[in-house]
């Protein structure tokens, strides 16, 4: 089930998340690309920027990792794999990439 009647919070977890840096000292964001959204949004109505900047700059923010991440290979596949298809809002973005991911790691759950 997903929970998608609520508010889009901008700056929130809802688009963009934390990983450390290569160097572990700090960490960086990376963020889904979201056309502006009108305040007080509710999430169905926040859409994704329909060029794929935003995903080009995550796949380069996360190429730093490839000497080090035990298992790169695997994680860019399958973010490859969500950032390859078009979508139009984050909520579907969001739903999606959770079955890419139940799919991957073989979770055997009904959505």
């Amino acid at each position: 089930m997903f929970f998608d009647n609520v508010q889009y919070i901008r700056k929130s977890w809802m688009s963009r998340n934390r990983i450390l840096k290569p160097d572990r000292n700090e960490a960086q964001y990376i963020n889904i690309g979201l056309q502006k959204i009108p305040y007080k949004s509710m999430l169905p109505n926040s859409y994704l920027l329909p060029d794929d900047k935003w995903k080009i700059l995550i796949l380069a923010q996360l190429a730093h990792y490839k000497k080090v991440a035990p298992f790169y290979i695997e994680t860019i596949d399958t973010l490859e794999k969500i950032l390859e298809e078009k979508y139009t809002s984050l909520l579907e973005f969001n739903i999606e990439s959770i079955k890419v991911l139940v799919s991957v790691l073989g979770i055997n759950t009904s959505i």
